[in-house]
C-alpha cells in the first residue's frame, strides 16, 4: 500500500511539473502556450545567413472546434530589444472529434543568428491582435 502511495505521488508531481504553459528549448528559447493549444516539436537551424524556426501547433483532445491564430516569433538581443519579429498564421479545421489536431509552421529570419540572442515564440488564438514581446 505504501508503495502504491509513493508511485501515485510521483506520478502526480510529474504531471504538475509537465503542465507548464512556458517551455524552453535551450537557455535562449522561450515558448508561451495557451491553455488548450501548444507549440510543439520546435527546431532552430542556422541556414546560410538566416535563422529557420520550425514546429507545430497542436490542440489537446478536449479542445473542440477550429484553430485559427498566429505564432509571433521575436528575436531579442541581450538587452531585451527586439532585433526581428515575424508572425505566421495557423489554421486547422477539426471536422471530426478525432480530426486533425496539429498543423506545422515555419519562419525564416534573414540576417539573424541564434547565438547570443533570445528567441520568444508566442501563441495567439486570433489572427489579429496587438502583440507584445
Amino acid at each position: 500500500m505504501k508503495r502504491l502511495f509513493q508511485l501515485t505521488t510521483v506520478l502526480f508531481v510529474s504531471g504538475l511539473i509537465g503542465c507548464s504553459n512556458t517551455a524552453s528549448l535551450s537557455s535562449n528559447t522561450t515558448i508561451q502556450n495557451t491553455k488548450h493549444i501548444q507549440i510543439k516539436a520546435v527546431t532552430t537551424q542556422q541556414q546560410d545567413n538566416a535563422l529557420v524556426i520550425q514546429g507545430s501547433i497542436e490542440r489537446d483532445r478536449l479542445y473542440r472546434g477550429n484553430m485559427h491564430g498566429h505564432v509571433m516569433v521575436s528575436v531579442l538581443d541581450a538587452a531585451g530589444t527586439a532585433i526581428d519579429q515575424k508572425t505566421v498564421a495557423y489554421s486547422t479545421t477539426s471536422l471530426l472529434p478525432e480530426g486533425i489536431r496539429r498543423t506545422p509552421f515555419s519562419v525564416t529570419l534573414p540576417g539573424v543568428s541564434e547565438s547570443s540572442n533570445r528567441i520568444v515564440l508566442q501563441l495567439h488564438k486570433r489572427n489579429t491582435c496587438e502583440c507584445d514581446v
